[in-house]
């Protein structure tokens, strides 16, 4: 199916709604003696990510213990991002060959026909279940229900504000029940965690051996936790608190399924798998245990991670260290060999067992299952799979990108390529993957289809930007940027039966009830779509936007139009919304107030002081309202926040202070072209003297030039000026000063990159700073604002607000997000 608009969602249902549940897996024989399984799976934990591996301040004291009581393989191997590596540990092959390759493009789903763990183990008599994050597809025949596991608590895509759950939240937010939509309450990790133990407690009370995967949605992006947890971690870590705290939480609830174990007589029996799914995410500039790279890379960084094993009453070899080289892949073979469960006749793994290691014979270094020096690749795909984009392990080597070689014994850091001295060596490797690459087939290049239309196991399916094919379109910024539009790309679909389907195109998912072409959210785009055209099997069919998805359903006309001023002199026209360059921002204002239109008009209101005087005058004049879109004053976390200041819970408040620091690069020298045909550059200069137009100008480097843009100070100054003006009842300075320049890069970029502003009221005082390319925060936030009064402070950001005394003691969190 190839769309030719940039879509977000496409729903296909038959004509008639039938419904029907997958067939459980087939179950062989009873599992009467056999261990039970627990798989935890922490998502974007690095290796150094842990305080057993030396991290210098995260404390992870549950995760400790485990560690002590464990096996560790510490040489332990996964992919550099985490769907091929799901896809890895629930096949035992390597994702080039089960299909799973990458995390979007239409490359996230293992091959049909290809068996997976909970189907194994299912057929050796097991009751398997999940809890979590899938990230393995998210429609029939891909679900975890249709790949195996019998219970399913799961959420789709990569997990929040990735394409599919667009909107969707960490606390009290959406999941998944097998098949069926629900909700669940409280913080998803905690969630994710009882309704693990709740499933365990039920399968003790029933007797039924079980395989219980458990793959977390922490310590992914978006990096909301609790305040409790990110709290201590504030200060020192900064934009990386929130990552450290979800860290905190999942150590917290470690040592809660420890003791459930311990307490429901499980603990003894329950083979226990930790390890995490990639290399070091946000947590790499604070402690990378010595390995250089991270996730998505081909150094260690990104690929080894934790593992550890414990079974207490197994007769595994004593808790300590295992250094043999090991994957991801050589746990489906190894748990089937130490549960005494059959392979799949005609299954070939990739992987190896590692049940003679784990049970004590051979050691790190002589292990007598030859796997000391045993050599294997590493290998996934951003979308399209190239060759010699990998990793070859060999005992301790490492080629990397079949060109440098690193030996990890003598440079764990991977700081010496030794690819010049040791030929032989890399000849060695190379020829390995020639031998691997030519074998994975003409299979390994072929798209898996994304999704089965018309089967009765899924009547109605939803396709998501995230499926395209090799396109890079996954998350929500992605979605608002709208990348990869307008055309998209094709999804790969199998369609089961010949009929007549219904077929929906949206630009914003369905729960936002949003005009096709309406813009959402900050940096969201707008676009003016006026159809849709569809290739399906050969036949191509098309239809006019009807303004399906406009509020409360009804719909409404979308018109493209290019002159600002027909839409304000249309009489049909009663309000006007203005998201156009700062330029723009009065002059249009004004001339709609004139016209009798109701305004809203994004930050900041003017170019310059003098315009938003001129734009309060024509309000006032012809009666007309104008809001001012500095999108926080409704939020209730802001509410609340500035009820407390304003309410004396810290005292009088003479100073505030508001910042905002990112890590914003170069717009580089730009050159004279001329401008895209679909630009008509003489409207968008408008108001502005002309100025010849350039290719790094459009479309956001316009806010760096003074000629139509405010710099950091304008946009994103303004929303947190707003704030501490707000709770300080402020309204003019007597006195204005400020400093800066652009002083990280020479480049065409006219506004500061570094910034201070002090706005003086007489008695009170505000002070604003601007890094937009240093990123270290203030009282660990990237952008925030803080009230400093006679009795405390208060620190009030987008997921609520702090109060600390005047010793810096916490004493309160408001923890509700404010949007």
């Amino acid at each position: 199916m190839r769309t030719l608009l940039r879509l977000f969602v496409v729903t296909c249902s038959l004509a008639t709604c039938v419904r029907a549940a997958p067939a459980a897996p087939a179950v062989t024989s009873p599992a009467a003696g056999r261990p039970n399984i627990l798989v935890v799976v922490v998502d974007d934990a690095g290796y150094g990510d842990f305080g057993c591996h030396g991290h210098p301040f995260l404390q992870t004291p549950n995760i400790d213990r485990l560690h002590a009581q464990s096996v560790r393989l510490t040489d332990f191997h996964v992919s550099p991002m985490c769907t091929p590596t799901r896809g890895q540990l629930l096949t035992g092959m390597d994702a080039v060959r089960n299909g799973a390759t990458s995390v979007t493009g239409g490359r996230s789903f293992v091959r049909p026909g290809v068996r997976t763990m909970p189907e194994v183990l299912a057929a050796a008599g097991y009751r398997t279940g999940m809890f979590g994050k899938w990230h393995l597809g998210d429609n029939y025949p891909h679900r975890p229900t249709d790949r195996g596991f019998r219970d399913a608590v799961w959420v789709k895509g990569w997990g929040f504000t990735s394409a599919p759950e667009f909107a969707n939240a960490l606390t009290d937010g959406r999941c998944y029940r097998g098949a069926d939509e629900a909700r669940f309450k409280g913080y998803v990790t905690d969630f994710c965690f009882d309704e693990a133990m709740s499933w365990m407690r039920e399968r003790r009370a029933k007797q039924e051996p079980f395989f219980c995967y458990l793959p977390l949605h922490a310590a992914h992006t978006p990096h909301q936790v609790p305040e409790r947890y990110r709290a201590p971690y504030a200060g020192r870590a900064n934009r990386a608190a929130g990552f450290f705290g979800m860290l905190a939480n999942v150590d917290e609830n470690v040592g809660r399924l420890d003791r459930f174990l311990a307490d429901a007589g499980l603990r003894d029996d329950t083979i226990v798998v930790f390890m995490t799914d990639n290399g070091g995410t946000a947590g790499v500039p604070f402690h990378n245990a010595g390995l250089r790279g991270r996730k998505t890379e081909y150094y260690d960084g990104g690929h080894r991670v934790p593992c550890f094993v414990r079974w207490p009453g197994g007769g595994l070899r004593p808790p300590g260290d295992v250094a043999a080289p090991t994957q991801a892949q050589d746990l489906l073979p190894t748990l089937l060999d130490l549960a005494g469960a059959p392979r799949p006749p005609g299954v070939t793994f990739d992987g190896a067992s590692l049940a003679g290691l784990l049970r004590g014979r051979g050691d790190d270094r002589r292990a007598d299952d030859g796997l000391a020096d045993r050599t294997f690749v590493v290998q996934y795909s951003r979308a399209t799979l190239a060759k010699w984009e990998c990793a070859v392990v060999s005992g301790s080597w490492r080629l990397v990108g079949g060109t440098e070689l690193y030996d990890v014994a003598a440079d764990r850091g991977q700081q010496t390529d030794l690819a010049g001295r040791q030929a032989d060596v890399v000849a060695r490797l190379r020829a390995h993957y020639e031998r691997w690459w030519d074998g994975l087939g003409p299979a390994a290049s072929q798209f898996v289809p994304a999704a089965v239309v018309g089967s009765a196991a899924q009547p109605r399916v939803a396709l998501t930007s995230a499926d395209w094919q090799d396109v890079y379109c996954d998350n929500a910024r992605h979605i608002r940027e709208a990348v990869g539009g307008p055309r998209g790309g094709p999804w790969n679909l199998h369609v089961e039966q010949a009929g007549e389907y219904e077929v929906a195109v949206r630009r914003w998912p369905p729960e936002l009830v949003l005009p096709l072409a309406a813009g959402q959210g900050p940096g969201g785009r707008a676009l003016p779509i006026a159809s849709a055209t569809l290739t399906i099997g050969g036949q191509t069919v098309s239809a006019k936007a009807d303004g399906a998805g406009a509020a409360g359903g009804k719909p409404v006309a979308i018109h493209r139009v290019k002159d600002l001023r027909k839409v304000i002199e249309d009489p049909e026209v009663h309000a006007v919304a203005i998201a156009t360059p700062d330029h723009w921002h009065a002059p249009a204002a004004i001339m709609a107030c004139a016209a009798g239109k109701h305004v809203y008009v994004e930050k900041p209101c003017s170019h310059n002081p003098r315009e938003g005087e001129l734009l309060v005058e024509a309000a006032r004049k012809h009666d007309r309202v104008v809001q001012h879109g500095t999108q926080r004053r409704s939020w209730p976390g802001v509410v609340k926040g500035i009820q407390a200041v304003r309410g004396g819970e810290i005292g009088a408040v003479r100073f505030a202070r508001a910042w905002y620091a990112a890590d914003r690069g170069t717009i580089g020298r730009g050159k004279a072209v001329p401008a895209p045909s679909n630009l008509d550059y003489a409207m968008w200069q408008g108001p502005a003297p002309e100025r010849p137009y350039q290719d790094n100008l459009i479309h956001y480097n316009w806010h760096w030039f003074w000629h139509w843009g405010t710099g950091e100070l304008g946009n994103n100054g303004v929303h947190f000026l707003d704030l501490v003006r707000w709770g300080l009842n402020v309204d003019y300075p007597k006195r204005v000063t400020s400093s800066g320049g652009r002083y990280c890069f020479s480049d065409d970029q006219e506004t500061p990159d570094t910034q201070t502003a002090t706005f003086d009221f007489g008695d009170k005082l505000i002070l604003w700073e601007c890094r937009s390319c240093q990123p270290r925060g203030i009282e660990g936030e990237k952008a925030a604002v803080s009230f400093h009064g006679e009795r405390g402070t208060l620190v009030l950001t987008d997921a609520g607000f702090r109060v600390y005394d005047r010793d810096d003691k916490l004493l309160r969190v408001n923890a509700e997000r404010s949007a």
